[in-house]
Order: C-alpha cells, then sequence, then structure tokens
C-alpha cells in the first residue's frame, strides 16, 4: 500500500475493523487479485473460528496494509459483497488524494504570454508534428480563448493558429501552456467522451462551457485543437481552414500516474 492508503486506514481504523465482514466472497476477490495467500486465508478462517468475526478483521487489516494494490482490490472486495461503511471511508480517502494531487498539478501547469515562450522552452508540452514540432497554444479571440497551436517558425516567429467558425486564424500575440515534464499525458477518446481531469483550455461563451485541449492525425500530420465536452468534433486549424474530426482523437489531460 502507498504511505497515504496506510495512514487513511489507520485513521478509521476501528470504525472498518467493525464494519468490514470478512466472508468468503472478500477473501476470494482479494486472492484473485494477488493480495491474500492461501496462507493468508487459512490464517484468517482460523483467527475468525477461534476468536471471532472482530479479530478476523483485524488480521485482515494488518495483513492487507503489507501488500502492494491491496487498497483498490479491497474497495473492489467491499462494493461486491455491499459494504457500503467501509467502501465509503475508503472511497473518501482515495477522493481526497485524488482531489489533492489535482490541485498540485493543476498549479505546475500555467499559461504564459508567448513573449516569455523562448526562455520557458524546456517546459512547452510538445502536442503536435506539421513538418516541424508544433505547441499548445490559445489566442483570445471574439470573446473567447480558443486552443489550438503554435510553431516555432524558420523565420523565429512564434505563431499561433486556432480553429474558428470554419477558419483558421493565425496570431502573434498569445499564450502557450507549460508543465514539468511528465505532468500531462493525452488520452484517445472519441465523440461526446471527455475523459476525466481532462485540462481546460478555454470557454465557450455560446453554450456556456468549458473547452479542451485535443488533437488529431488528418493527412499525415498532428495537429492541435479544441473539443466541447458534449462535441462529436475536435475542431483543428489547418490550412487556413478550420477542420472536424470527429472519429478517433486525442484529449489532453492531467498525468496523475506522474505523481503517484
Amino acid at each position: 500500500m502507498e504511505t497515504w492508503q496506510i495512514a487513511h486506514i489507520h485513521r478509521n481504523l476501528n470504525h472498518l475493523i467493525n464494519n468490514t465482514n470478512c466472508n468468503s466472497t472478500v477473501f476470494a476477490i482479494l486472492q484473485e487479485r494477488n493480495v491474500l495467500s492461501n496462507g493468508d486465508y487459512s490464517r484468517l478462517e482460523a483467527k475468525g473460528k477461534s476468536e471471532g468475526r472482530i479479530e478476523q478483521s483485524k488480521l485482515l487489516y494488518d495483513i492487507v496494509q503489507t501488500r502492494k494494490g491491496a487498497y483498490d482490490a479491497l474497495i473492489e472486495a467491499l462494493r461486491e459483497t455491499v459494504q457500503t461503511g467501509s467502501l465509503k471511508i475508503l472511497e473518501q480517502g482515495a477522493e481526497n488524494v485524488e482531489f489533492e494531487r489535482g490541485q498540485e498539478l493543476m498549479g505546475k501547469l500555467r499559461w504564459i504570454p508567448s513573449s516569455a515562450a523562448s526562455s520557458r522552452t524546456s517546459e512547452l508540452i510538445p502536442a503536435g508534428r506539421e513538418d516541424l514540432t508544433s505547441y499548445i497554444a490559445r489566442a483570445f479571440h471574439e470573446g473567447e480563448w480558443i486552443s489550438g497551436k503554435f510553431l516555432i517558425c524558420f523565420d523565429g516567429v512564434y505563431r499561433a493558429y486556432i480553429p474558428y467558425y470554419g477558419k483558421e486564424y493565425t496570431y502573434t500575440d498569445f499564450q502557450t501552456l507549460i508543465a514539468p515534464p511528465g505532468a500531462t499525458t493525452w488520452v484517445e477518446t472519441g465523440p461526446k467522451n471527455i475523459p476525466k481531469h481532462a485540462v481546460i483550455g478555454g470557454f465557450d461563451p455560446a453554450v456556456m462551457e468549458p473547452t479542451y485541449i485535443c488533437r488529431a492525425w488528418h493527412d499525415g500530420q498532428l495537429v492541435v485543437g479544441k473539443v466541447l465536452r458534449n462535441s462529436e468534433n475536435c475542431f483543428i486549424p489547418f490550412h487556413g481552414k478550420e477542420l472536424l474530426i470527429d472519429k478517433r482523437f486525442e484529449v489532453l489531460v492531467y498525468n496523475f500516474n506522474e505523481t503517484t
């Protein structure tokens, strides 16, 4: 178990012991997930017969705290056996840690003006490929922030390209997203299926929804654009036009695995 998981169990140990029913289904799931060995199962069975349910539950929590992956496996076992009291405690601990990690990650990602990008190149997020590597950008256009791509062009100028109502617009005054290596990752998805922990790129006042950062392949090139939660499409800027990719595309998300 991770340190936070052990600490959360310790804080709630009395309640967990008294409200966990160590039945055969719980043991079977934990064995299937390689949390309990056959020897553990025998010890738990003997403890329950000789000293009762409470002592059996104490032994179970002593054992699982020493096993990798036991926290998630225990949540699965409690959910399967409808033990809502203990389940709620463990799920709350996971939710609290996820929120804290999310806050920490959000603090690591920053939008900076394009004028500062040349001094922060190691923190730029490589996002696409169109002859040159493209990075994540957003520009303020028609009253909203619209995400797209920016390239360090051959003439040394940083140019951003955003999609908007059928056209591609170019900006030299824009913002770019920076983050430490590994703080974000790309998740493949499709229409109307924005993944959890997606990074917000802007806000569409027409539909009162946040927009997220997407990328998609088109004509052999990987292009960055925007997507709404309830949209069928990833909108990308490409050769002067706004194109709608309505099949598979990727969305930028916070990478919680990097912080665990």
